[in-house]
């Protein structure tokens, strides 16, 4: 651009110095000496005495004195410059632009002080008055000229660098719709070709991640698959001896012990299908609902199974409606997996404590237990899908459900908080929160 720049600006200066010379020899314009090379001839005549103020040219101005009577055109800021000629014949200003020249002839009675300036002037005297200097005049032209081509080229490149982004934006468009087997485009612009090679290693890139991802989850489907539908036989074999059982007088207490199998299995069939969801071999249906009475009870009695099963005691510290409304399915296997992630690490007859609290800006469920509690490790990344402290000895909160949780919750707007219960600087169990937010933080 800038090789285009002092190129442009050379012509129209050589431009214009070609048609300044051509306007003098047309004789369209005089010189800048053209008042200087007349004095021989003004001096002539005035000394033969012929000369009047009528034949004086106009682009002197002068000072005529004849028989004691003065005529003037030089303004009288030059007077000092007037006296000095007449003392030395000769004399001019100190500008150094357009220099303003005194000559002062004599003769008898008469006196005659001419003024010019070394300036180009034009041959019409009506030009001359209306216009200023030639000089003037053409330097003008050039600077808006050179303004006038600069800001055409800046234009012309502008166009070039914005289809040249045009190009970036529309590489940048496709690998946001991942069609990553997009045409590849190039650009004469160096700064933009090494941008679109960039955004063409990362496109390249991500491809080979996202095949990787694919495949992943293509072996994780199949394995989820196979895994599902070899659990369905034993639950079926088991649902199937519990339906034959229904039909056997039992006790009261075995009666209850036959119900407490049959919610087992429900919620089996319940982590299955919550298995598929998580995999993506299946669909859930999301359907909303508030959080009433029959919801509250149906999660109490959650608790209740779950605790009875451990040998636990368990309370409800409070039981609050919502009018935020959640996905009953999801938010009710979160819960599950959260009561099952205490029971499992608490010792028998010890307490578990369960609240649904409604506060202004969140509805809080938290469960509390007496259990050993989480480790350092635990505290930083229980909530991760591939985090697991689980030996054959261990007794500590990890594993994969509270990762389902984590991500049931962010579904919901919401997150998973988890800590110690410590008193005296001992821990005397977990606490598990699971915010849901009524409106985005």
């Amino acid at each position: 651009m800038s090789l285009l720049e002092l190129f442009f600006s050379v012509f129209i200066l050589l431009a214009l110095v070609f048609a300044f010379n051509l306007s003098i020899q047309l004789g369209f314009i005089y010189p800048a000496n053209h008042a200087e090379r007349q004095l021989t001839t003004l001096e002539k005549e005035f000394s033969s005495g012929e000369l009047t103020e009528e034949d004086i040219p106009p682009y002197y101005d002068y000072q005529f004195i004849e028989d004691g009577r003065r005529s003037q055109t030089i303004p009288e800021k030059f007077a000092p410059l007037i006296k000095e000629a007449k003392r030395d014949g000769y004399s001019q200003t100190d500008s150094f632009i357009a220099t303003k020249v005194f000559a002062s002839y004599e003769q008898e009675d008469r006196e005659l002080v001419l003024s010019y300036r070394l300036m180009a002037t034009f041959v019409s005297e009506k030009l001359d008055r209306v216009l200023p200097a030639p000089e003037i005049l053409y330097a003008v032209t050039f600077l808006l000229l050179w303004i006038s081509g600069f800001l055409l080229i800046i234009q012309h490149y502008v166009g070039v660098i914005h289809l040249e982004l045009a190009k970036v934006n529309q590489t940048n468009e496709e690998i946001k719709q991942m069609n990553l087997d997009y045409p590849r485009a190039s650009s004469r612009l160096k700064e933009t070709q090494e941008i679109l090679d960039s955004l063409d290693n990362m496109s390249k890139q991500l491809k080979q991640a996202l095949k990787k991802q694919w495949s992943s989850q293509q072996r994780q489907k199949e394995l989820v698959q196979s895994v599902t539908h070899d659990i369905r036989t034993p639950i079926t074999l088991i649902k199937g001896n519990l339906e034959l059982l229904e039909e056997t007088q039992f006790s009261t207490k075995q009666q209850e012990q036959l119900a407490d199998l049959k919610n087992g299995v429900k919620r089996l069939e319940q982590y299955v299908e919550q298995l598929k969801v998580i995999s993506g071999l299946i669909k859930e249906d999301v359907a909303r609902q508030a959080i009433d009475q029959a919801l509250l009870e149906e999660w109490r009695n959650l608790v209740a199974d779950l605790a009875k099963t451990n040998h636990m005691k368990f309370k409800i510290v409070k039981q609050d409606n919502s009018d935020l409304t959640i996905a009953k399915k999801q938010l009710t296997n979160a819960l599950q997996n959260v009561l099952l992630n205490s029971v499992e690490h608490s010792l028998p007859n010890t307490y578990l404590a369960v609240s649904f609290a409604d506060h202004f800006n969140e509805y809080r469920i938290t469960v509390e237990d007496q259990g050993a509690g989480f480790n350092e490790q635990a505290l930083r990344k229980a909530n991760k899908r591939s985090f697991s402290t689980k030996t054959g000895t261990s007794n500590e909160h990890y594993g994969l459900g509270l990762s389902i949780v984590e991500e049931i919750l962010t579904l919901h707007n919401g997150k998973l908080e988890f800590e110690n219960i410590v008193n005296a600087g001992e821990i005397e169990g977990a606490r598990v929160i699971m915010h849901l937010y009524k409106s985005s933080e």
